[in-house]
């Protein structure tokens, strides 16, 4: 398995200074995106006791506290924010109060799309098979349409740069 970091290093070295992507159809997107990585600040943060972080969202929020992954630069129209872990909380509680029939206790949203209503949620209950597993969260589906879009946190980061932000999973 690729480490985390290496991940975000390569994603840092080919998309820190903004550029036009290739997307899936290999046609050159009209809007310029970047990558921006901030660095962790320290802090105490305590999640919920059902709440159990896989190694490589741990490992993300040592070095970093968000991300802003292919973020159109010109609009704000398009990319991923990965959120802080204290953000990753507030958020994660509002969903589970606005939408109690769809999440449950050891959800977590880790990330929101710009440009729609998306969320990106990783499972954190240790004692479940699909622990780690990412999904993409649609703001009108029920949760069994929710589509799984990798086993763990590195490999959606590592499909995400592959396809240039593009939504690998549409």
């Amino acid at each position: 398995m690729t480490d985390i970091i290496t991940v975000i290093e390569e994603t840092k070295k080919e998309w820190t200074v903004p550029k036009y992507p290739l997307n899936k159809d290999g046609q050159l997107g009209t809007f310029l995106l970047r990558c921006s990585f901030f660095p962790a600040t320290p802090s105490e943060v305590t999640f919920n006791p059902q709440i159990t972080i896989a190694n490589d969202l741990q490992r993300f929020w040592k070095v970093f506290d968000r991300a802003e992954l292919f973020r159109d630069i010109m609009y704000g129209q398009w990319g991923l924010d990965i959120l802080s872990p204290e953000d990753a909380i507030l958020y994660t509680k509002g969903e589970i109060e606005c939408r109690p029939r769809d999440f449950v206790i050891t959800d977590l949203i880790i990330g929101q799309f710009r440009g729609d209503s998306d969320i990106l949620m990783v499972n954190c209950n240790s004692q479940a098979n699909n622990y780690g597993q990412i999904m993409v969260v649609t703001p009108f589906d029920d949760r069994h349409d929710w589509v799984v879009v990798a086993d763990n946190f590195t490999n959606f980061l590592k499909l995400y740069a592959q396809y240039n932000g593009d939504k690998f999973w549409e």
